[in-house]
């Protein structure tokens, strides 16, 4: 990274919003590409900067660039393999995939993380208890009805398939040696694989894969 850009990126940081946590999910939480965006981008713009996101082709699925640009014209890119779901519908696994992934791009070329200052990154973990009133007497409630909306699905937590999970196991297998190595020890310290466990058999949430890809896009 060169110095104009560096010390635009520390004003940045001095600047920016936390970025909460303000979508639902069925299993809690989390910020949505929207509000990453309507965060990060005044203080983006207030210290000279910008990001763009792009796609090139690459051997099967796309790959994601991510540029964060200073006025000066110095510049980082991130180039990230996708992995796109196969589903009942293209259109939507496609979309499904460029939002998740480019939230999480965005957030890895800023260094930042969605809560960062409210420690919520853990959503099991629990709460302070306060005090509260004994509740009233609930009324009955009917039964649901076939007509109600489920829960919405928080794309974090789908289990990836086993398409993904050969994928990015021919793209380790592909890697030298001691790279192949280095991500697997950071892979299971980040995760707290177990000692003597293979890390592929805990591969199995989208956030393992794109752990996996942004190491596999670093030179």
């Amino acid at each position: 990274m060169t110095a104009k850009l560096t010390a635009a990126l520390c004003g940045f940081h001095k600047d920016v919003e936390t970025i909460h946590k303000e979508s639902k999910a069925q299993y809690g939480n989390f910020a949505d590409l929207a509000t990453v965006l309507s965060t990060v981008l005044p203080a983006l713009c207030k210290n000279g900067l910008a990001v763009t996101q792009t796609f090139e082709p690459g051997e099967t699925d796309p790959i994601l660039v991510t540029t964060l640009c200073h006025e000066s014209g110095e510049s980082i890119s991130s180039h990230l393999p996708m992995v796109i779901g196969k589903g009942r519908n293209p259109l939507h696994d496609w979309g499904g995939s460029v939002t998740y992934q480019r939230r999480y791009a965005l957030l890895a070329i800023l260094s930042l993380a969605a809560g960062i200052e409210d420690n919520d990154g853990d959503l099991g973990q629990s709460q302070p208890t306060v005090e509260a009133p004994a509740p009233a007497k609930a009324k009955p409630v009917a039964a649901a009805t076939k007509e109600q909306t489920a829960p919405e699905l928080d794309p974090e937590e789908l289990p990836i398939t086993d398409k993904d999970l050969k994928t990015i196991r021919d793209l380790l297998a592909k890697e030298p040696v001691a790279k192949r190595n280095k991500i697997i020890k950071e892979f299971n310290k980040e995760f707290e694989v177990p000692e003597g466990e293979l890390m592929t058999a805990h591969i199995t949430l989208p956030k393992h894969l794109l752990f996996i890809q942004e190491r596999l896009s670093t030179t």
